[in-house]
């Protein structure tokens, strides 16, 4: 059996860091079927880099992140899905592990490992396991099933996906290795306001709620 996967990176002026992100797909001791960038219109040369990697370049077919996630989904080809931010970089046997463990048990929707914050120049905490979307490897039935990304929440539409009813009732096994690094750095922080950035997570959460009771 082919132990196929797509990577999903939805990016927009993401030329800083892309290239290593990518270096850390590419060098996977199980690479990927199919790299898929989605570009929010970047201004740099984004796309000029993702092209270099011959990842598959799209157009998002809306705007903001939630968009581009989903239009990445609506483009995979293949069983297994993981997502990527282009500015976080994996182990290089992260999906080997994980995409083992997805085909050894057919009735998993996803796996997760652990997540670690780092700052690039050394420090690192490591977060434990943690359900940020790229320290998993999903079942791609399970994310059609999930739904799209709410396009309508800026911020914390991961939040929200998170806290529908599905995902609640999913099957998951975690991984405990330190297998996903994320950068911590002043680009990477909302642009709102603390208010605006409590309102729109509170939104958010509320939402994920109310699916739940229906």
């Amino acid at each position: 059996m082919d132990k196929d996967y797509t990577v999903v990176l939805a990016v927009k002026n993401a030329a800083n860091y892309l290239g290593l992100a990518l270096d850390s797909v590419y060098s996977q001791t199980l690479p990927p079927k199919e790299v898929i960038v989605v570009d929010d219109n970047s201004l740099d040369e984004t796309i000029s880099i993702a092209s270099k990697y011959l990842a598959k370049v799209i157009k998002n077919e809306g705007i903001g992140q939630a968009a581009g996630l989903n239009t990445g989904i609506k483009n995979c080809t293949t069983e297994l899905i993981s997502f990527l931010d282009h500015d976080d970089i994996w182990r290089k046997d992260k999906q080997e592990i994980q995409v083992n463990l997805m085909f050894s048990d057919s009735k998993l929707d996803y796996v997760v490992s652990e997540v670690v914050n780092h700052d690039g120049t050394g420090v690192e905490k490591n977060m434990g396991l943690s359900r940020v979307l790229g320290a998993c490897t999903f079942r791609t039935d399970f994310v059609l099933e999930m739904g799209k990304f709410n396009e309508e929440l800026n911020h914390h539409a991961i939040v929200e996906w998170w806290s529908r009813p599905r995902a609640v009732e999913a099957n998951w096994k975690g991984v405990s290795l330190p297998q996903f690094y994320r950068l911590i750095h002043g680009n990477n922080t909302t642009t709102l306001s603390r208010d605006e950035a409590k309102q729109s997570l509170l939104q958010a959460v509320r939402m994920g709620i109310q699916a739940r009771q229906r």
